[in-house]
């Protein structure tokens, strides 16, 4: 536990910010050598990480559907749709949806409920 109290200390410093502009401006310097690099080199790598993403699915609660049902339809539409943001935006409406529908709509909260709103005007431009 204290190094995750020392991680949460750091990260509020502003540090993190300060670090981040440090190496994105490296990034810029070192972006050409990073093109010779070809795309049959990075796609291990790309999977490797795609298998460290699937970890908190190991945490979800399944019994629950109400809290599975939407991370299984975000799962399943952003490789489907081509667009991270179609099945974020299934994801969220599907959770506030359910949980409105099962009556556990004091579980849904403020930033849900404004996403949710934003989710569906986005779906009607």
């Amino acid at each position: 536990m204290v190094v995750g109290n020392i991680k949460g200390q750091l990260l509020r410093t502003g540090l993190t910010a300060v670090v981040t502009g440090l190496l994105f401006l490296c990034s810029l310097v070192l972006a050409p050598l990073i093109l010779v690099i070809p795309t049959q080199a990075t796609a291990p790598i790309l999977i490797l990480v795609g298998f460290l993403m699937m970890e908190p699915l190991m945490k979800l609660q399944l019994h629950d559907l109400t809290e599975a049902v939407p991370a299984y339809l975000t799962l399943l539409l952003i490789p489907f749709t081509f667009n991270v943001a179609n099945g974020l935006i299934w994801g969220i409406l599907s959770y506030v949806l359910l949980k409105v529908g099962t009556g556990q709509v004091r579980q849904v909260g403020a930033t849900m409920w404004v996403l949710a709103v934003l989710c569906v005007a986005s779906l009607m431009t």
